[in-house]
């Protein structure tokens, strides 16, 4: 194998890890959903854990939140909650703004969660980071922002990124 071909197999690892690493976000947030409307809804705990299932099942229907906002509507709405579209929206809705400042390893790890819960156009701002570990944070991060140093002082660093459009799942 030439280094091309060496690199080539690593970006598509890491584009696959990125990939499981989104499904299993958002299918996190679909459980947590789940057991939110569960609780509402006043079920067991039980009968919650199963519910969180089937919405985590009911965002295979069609890409985006659409489908995963109608079962909870519905779902509520049938139990005699008084709740609204806007509300459970309220719940999937990215951030205009996410803010955070811890060690450079765990914000890598972080990327595709914080891009998910980062709406298009919307700000992050990360701090926390070493000057010698700047580019791997970057790195970590440009796949979904445009994003740069934005303050040093004593060898610590803050970036600061615009979400890009969201890529499709």
């Amino acid at each position: 194998m030439t280094s091309f071909d060496d690199r080539e197999k690593g970006f598509e690892t890491k584009f696959a890890r990125d990939e499981e690493m989104a499904f299993r976000i958002l299918a996190r947030r679909n459980r947590l959903l789940g057991e939110w409307a569960a609780r509402l809804m006043g079920l067991t705990e039980i009968e919650g854990e199963s519910y969180a299932k089937d919405v985590i099942r009911a965002d295979f229907e069609e890409a985006g939140d659409d489908d995963v906002i109608r079962k909870l509507l519905g779902d509520l709405t049938a139990a005699g909650v008084e709740i609204d579209e806007a509300r459970i929206r309220a719940e999937v809705t990215p951030f205009d703004v996410i803010v955070a400042n811890i060690l450079a390893n765990p914000l890598q790890v972080l990327a595709p969660a914080l891009a998910l819960r980062t709406k298009a156009g919307g700000r992050i701002v990360l701090s926390g980071i070493l000057d010698a570990q700047a580019s791997g944070v970057i790195g970590a991060y440009e796949r979904w922002f445009n994003i740069a140093v934005c303050e040093s002082e004593n060898g610590w660093i803050a970036l600061a990124g615009t979400r890009r459009c969201a890529t499709a799942r």
